[in-house]
């Protein structure tokens, strides 16, 4: 390694947002903020998410999908697994499949062809992810292994397909003194090949998480330091706080855009219809990284993934310092934030 010291890439974005960003706050305006009607923070212990469960075994769990049609999930992490989970019902999931790699898994969606895509790197080397990037590859269905469909896009993460079946990923420099990001979009050829990627988004700044938005045929996509925004351009939310950040989003039934926030960390909820912003604490879950909202059996659930556990990571038995040891996902009733 050159004798430098590999950090994650969490550990990089943890340590610019939590030490370095207050510490510009008394001499420039880092970047914009805005402003809602009302806001308010709520401490709550996971114990007292009724109906709430851990599903654990998934170190380092970071981006997620939620099959619409099925119980299915599958948890991407950046400690080189991909898990399936299945089961009868949502409170009663197991991991029925895993791939592993030697790089990250990012991004995930499902494409038009019902075959999982996901944006993967080569190796688990935070510096080779911000200069080479890494690429969308095709999952097989059994998940024995996975085709690489385009080149390298550097600091890769969100991906989603939308409505037309175009796939969408973020890229950006991850410099966030300058940041510079691209939202691009390619389609799935009948042969299994992808179309060249072009940049539908020249200037999405420190892009980071995708979401199609089902129920109103749009795709959102965060700006880290600023702005949630639909690719039309139009501002959905635009951080309150000098501190806050996003990294991936979704949103509910109601319209309600859920965000995970590495700078806090919580994970928060803006509702546009009365423009309120609520952010959760939750006392006995660790740093969040993604979030997913399905609806099972005539109620809402929101998934989150775990990057980091509740403490500070400790030390491994050869006492060096351990990385991504979030435990996997919680899943909650969204009825449950409101009691």
């Amino acid at each position: 390694m050159n004798g430098k010291t590999r950090r994650s890439v969490a550990s990089r974005v943890a340590f610019f947002l939590i030490l370095v960003i207050p510490a510009l706050t008394s001499c420039v305006q880092f970047v914009r903020t805005g402003h809602v009607s009302r806001e308010r923070d709520v401490t709550i212990n996971v114990a007292s998410l009724v109906g709430s469960r851990l599903y654990d075994g998934m170190a380092g769990a970071e981006n997620l999908w939620l099959d619409p049609d099925s119980n299915q999930v599958a948890v991407c992490t950046l400690s080189g697994a991909l898990h399936l989970l299945d089961g009868k019902k949502g409170d009663s999931l197991s991991i029925v499949r895993t791939l592993s790699i030697d790089g990250y898994f990012l991004g995930i969606d499902r494409g038009p062809d019902g075959s999982l895509y996901a944006a993967v790197t080569d190796t688990r080397n935070d510096d080779a992810w911000i200069k080479t990037g890494g690429h969308v590859a095709r999952i097989a269905d059994d998940f024995s292994s996975l085709v690489p469909i385009t080149g390298d896009f550097p600091s890769i993460n969100g991906l989603a397909f939308n409505g037309s079946g175009d796939c969408i990923l973020a890229t950006s420099n991850f410099n966030f003194i300058r940041p510079k990001g691209s939202i691009m979009a390619f389609s799935i050829n009948p042969d299994g090949t992808a179309t060249k990627p072009r940049a539908i988004i020249d200037k999405a700044g420190l892009a980071n998480g995708l979401y199609y938005d089902r129920m109103r045929d749009r795709v959102l996509y965060s700006d880290t330091l600023e702005t949630i925004k639909t690719l039309e351009g139009e501002v959905i939310y635009r951080k309150t706080s000098f501190k806050e950040a996003f990294d991936d989003i979704a949103v509910d039934a109601q319209g309600r855009i859920w965000m995970t926030d590495p700078a806090r960390p919580t994970i928060k909820v803006y509702d546009p219809k009365t423009d309120t912003l609520i952010r959760y604490q939750i006392e006995g879950f660790g740093k969040a990284s993604s979030c997913r909202v399905r609806t099972e059996e005539g109620e809402e659930f929101l998934y989150i993934s775990e990057l980091f556990a509740p403490e500070n990571p400790g030390k491994d038995k050869t006492g060096k310092k351990r990385g991504y040891d979030g435990r996997g996902i919680l899943r909650v009733p969204l009825s449950s934030f409101n009691k």
